[in-house]
């Protein structure tokens, strides 16, 4: 990102009382990372491969770098998930009190400081019915991440409870939209291709909601990975990718689709003419 822009951002965060501010940015090229980046990036050999992360800023501790697509969203959730799994038939003390800890733990991982920064939507002061808010919200991104947004082939058929729990989500998450959306502020940049947003905010929740509009916006599909949990983006020629792409992933994958020797086959296989290569996939 320009000197000027940056200088600019840095202002209107200050004006608008902004502690925080992401970058999202989905399927582009290293060159034009490279006209956004805000840090200064290493040097990359592929500079044509598409990929998918963001830049976040935080002002408070100084500190400025790259991310994973969808970090807030991935982090929040991957924080909830022992809350989230648990359904108490009475609202307790010690489930209220494994909430905050998962906040406050998902407020360190993102921002280093173990403070919940965002109050409750509509909070009554009232601990336990607070707490219940909070893990409310935290169960409306998944839900709309995982079943109403994701990237659906014919293998992957919406269960009845699916829509069900779309329905029944729906007030919390256009409460939570609309109300954390208004708490965040956007910043516009003009860059080699065209007009970017920075999505600016106090603490961290508006941030995670403006990682979701990012992809409503852009008509991004995204599917979860199956082997470790993340969010990823289906690329346009392969709308039913199976997986992140990461080598851990991309290893269970080939083991699952392949067999467990696939390596040791791959490795053996001699063509005249050719070094070992991958084998032809079996068609089923």
């Amino acid at each position: 990102m320009g000197n000027n822009n940056r200088e600019n951002l840095d202002y209107f965060m200050e004006e608008m009382n902004c502690s925080y501010a992401i970058y999202p940015y989905s399927l582009i090229s290293r060159e034009r990372i490279e006209s956004l980046d805000a840090v200064g990036n290493d040097k990359v050999v592929n500079k044509k491969k598409l990929i998918s992360g963001g830049f976040i800023i935080n002002r408070s501790l100084a500190r400025e770098g790259h991310t994973p697509f969808m970090f807030l969203t991935n982090c929040l959730l991957d924080i909830f998930k022992r809350p989230l799994s648990i359904n108490p038939k009475l609202m307790n003390d010690e489930y209220a009190d494994l909430i905050e800890q998962s906040l406050l733990d998902f407020y360190e991982m993102v921002t280093d400081e173990r403070v919940i920064l965002d109050t409750p939507l509509k909070a009554v002061g009232d601990k336990k019915r607070d707490m219940i808010k909070y893990l409310n919200e935290g169960r409306a991104v998944e839900i709309v991440l995982e079943q109403f947004m994701g990237s659906y082939s014919k293998k992957d058929a919406r269960e009845p409870e699916m829509i069900n729990d779309i329905v029944n989500i729906g007030t919390v998450f256009h409460e939570a939209f609309n109300e954390r959306l208004a708490q965040a502020r956007h910043f516009y940049v003009l860059t080699n291709k065209g007009i970017g947003t920075w999505y600016c905010s106090l603490g961290i929740l508006p941030l995670v909601w403006c990682e979701i509009k990012f992809c409503i916006e852009n008509q991004i599909k995204i599917k979860v990975c199956p082997y470790c949990g993340k969010f990823y983006v289906c690329p346009p020629n392969n709308p039913n990718k199976r997986h992140c792409g990461e080598q851990a992933c991309l290893y269970q994958y080939n083991k699952e689709s392949r067999g467990p020797n696939f390596e040791a086959e791959r490795k053996s296989i001699r063509v005249p003419g050719r070094s070992a290569g991958r084998p032809k996939k079996v068609v089923k």
